[in-house]
């Protein structure tokens, strides 16, 4: 049980003692709107916690419901108290994928399964942070994840955009990609609740917030084996509505390590993957930049009691032209960080040169292997119906093909007038095999048929179009 739910290393809290906070925002109470929004939101098929209620019977007699959960969420913030049988979980765990061995608890990932009306209650408040942020800019405007309209493309594009803007002034962008062990689990709750009082939350907010932290109790559900109840009251819970949110609120200091502000160097986060980007004429300043920006973030890592796994740390220089290119490594506590040819960021392989190859190459393996995964559902003479291919094709295929799209697709389009055809034609190419498999599946015809024929028949759009839409709807 320590192993997935460890007591978080200690926290430098020395600064909390004396702190002194702003004035807070005022609080307004709930309305109807928004806990039918979160009862609304619910996925009706969700694993339900310890009592057994489905969310889906909670959508169903929403308008019953809903002026009783008002009522009550109003109640229990205004005295700050969160019930005790709701504060009860279970806990399961899921395998990590790509992990070498499954014998070890680090290859696991608990997940809470909390009780649906505890969850009605925080999906309530953790709309309530998320809005107050947003209109009062609470958090820092590069920290994407748990906030709406932002999404892992758009903070990759982000740093893409920053890479290029350096590129045409002829200056190295060097971005050092930070890993953080165990991330909710290693929450302070002090220190949490001081962040939310520095960044303005409403007090009744904080203070229903640290009675919801307090005393929570699990029960872990692993194969056939199901433990005793057991305190479980460190970090935040992994599969909470309002983890996601709160762990932004306590992070931030992280990301204003570096004014958000800065034209010439960025933070970037994406709820607990943090990049530093710095930008400079030469790899060598970079490294000097960063070397002088180690030391705030070991002081974050000591005053927020969360562990940097350094040995994860990746490195790259981003250098237009070769000549400029230089490996020079960061040294961190000890450890000596070597840059690489790309890195893996909030799952798209980001190359030094920006050419996209390799994270191509993976994304059509990934998307090759889910074909012949449905392949071997789509048998001619006993498998299934043509339109349930056509709709896996598109459900399970097209996604793994297609994430992170408008960051390493550029649409193909001709230009009035001229043969010629601009864009990612390359990439068109390629998963247009893909495609190709997929169709001759669905329509079970001959290896021959043409693609025309075969996009016709499988009521598939042409690969070209089917990019070009998905990249523009993602600039819309």
């Amino acid at each position: 049980m320590a192993q997935f739910f460890p007591a978080p290393p200690p926290a430098s809290l020395d600064d909390i003692a004396e702190a002194e906070y702003g004035a807070q925002l005022p609080f307004a109470p709930f309305s109807e709107e928004e806990v039918e929004a979160a009862i609304e939101n619910l996925s009706p098929f969700k694993a339900p916690g310890p009592s057994g209620v489905p969310n889906a019977a909670l959508k169903e007699c929403s308008s019953i419901v809903t002026p009783v959960f008002t009522n009550l969420i109003n109640r229990c913030l205004t005295l700050g108290h969160h019930p005790a049988q709701w504060k009860f979980f279970t806990t399961i765990t899921l395998r990590k994928p790509g992990k070498p061995s499954y014998l070890i608890p680090k290859a696991y990932r608990p997940i809470a399964l909390e009780d649906t009306s505890s969850k009605v209650v925080e999906s309530v408040v953790a709309r309530r942070l998320a809005a107050l942020a947003e209109e009062h800019n609470l958090l820092p405007p590069n920290h994407f994840g748990g906030r709406p309209q932002r999404t892992t493309t758009d903070a990759v594009l982000h740093l893409v955009q920053r890479i290029k803007d350096s590129w045409r002034t002829g200056k190295v962008t060097s971005v050092l990609y930070l890993d953080i062990s165990s991330a909710f689990p290693s929450v302070n709750h002090q220190r949490l609740l001081h962040n939310l009082r520095k960044r303005s939350v409403p007090e009744p907010l904080v203070l229903w917030i640290a009675n919801f932290l307090r005393d929570r109790r699990t029960q872990l559900k692993f194969d056939d084996f199901t433990s005793e109840p057991l305190l479980a009251d460190c970090g935040l819970p992994q599969g909470s509505p309002l983890s996601p949110i709160l762990y932004l609120f306590y992070s931030s200091d992280l990301l204003e390590l570096i004014d958000p502000k800065d034209r010439q160097h960025l933070s970037l986060g994406y709820i607990d993957d943090t990049a530093m980007v710095v930008t400079s004429p030469s790899v060598a300043i970079n490294i000097r930049i960063l070397s002088g920006i180690v030391p705030l973030l070991l002081n974050w890592s000591c005053m927020h009691a969360c562990r940097f796994d350094i040995g994860k740390f990746q490195l790259v220089h981003h250098t237009r032209y070769k000549p400029r290119y230089e490996p020079l490594p960061l040294q961190i506590d000890g450890h000596t960080i070597v840059p690489t040819e790309s890195a893996r960021y909030l799952g798209i392989i980001v190359d030094r040169r920006l050419r996209w190859h390799e994270h191509v190459e993976a994304a059509i393996a990934k998307g090759t292997a889910a074909v012949l995964a449905v392949g071997r559902l789509a048998r001619p003479t006993f498998g299934l119906p043509h339109q349930y291919v056509r709709r896996l094709f598109r459900a399970v295929v097209c996604p793994r093909l297609e994430y992170g799209l408008p960051v390493w697709y550029t649409p193909v389009c001709r230009r009035d007038g001229s043969h010629r055809v601009t864009g990612s034609v390359g990439i068109v190419r390629r998963i247009g095999k893909v495609q190709r498999l997929a169709g001759l599946m669905i329509t079970g015809a001959f290896r021959s048929t043409s693609n025309v024929f075969l996009d016709y028949h499988a009521d598939l759009l042409p690969v070209e179009l089917r990019l070009n839409q998905v990249a523009h709807r993602a600039a819309a």
